[in-house]
């Protein structure tokens, strides 16, 4: 799996819960209308640490904007806490 996309709860394979796949959709959620991963830092270091801090930002203006709803969507995908995530249900 690729750095970028692995979940920032995620440490042995014991922590894999559906939680670990709601984080993948909204990765993949993030990619497909801006283009780039959320966490995409210039070091591999960089890219860990904001994973861990869940330090996204979101394009504010430009072709890749996007509505307030559906960043809300990601940011509730995209949360540190699997307890705190959104979920199917």
């Amino acid at each position: 799996m690729a750095p970028v996309m692995v979940a920032c709860h995620r440490r042995v394979e014991a922590d894999y819960s559906c939680a670990v796949d709601e984080w993948g959709i909204g990765i993949v959620g993030f990619m497909c209308p801006f283009g780039a991963y959320p966490f995409d830092r210039q070091t591999p270091p960089q890219t860990q640490d904001a994973i861990r801090r869940c330090g996204r930002t979101f394009p504010a203006d430009g072709p890749a904007a996007a509505s307030d709803e559906f960043t809300g969507f990601l940011r509730a995908l995209l949360t540190a806490d699997p307890r705190l995530r959104a979920t199917a249900s």
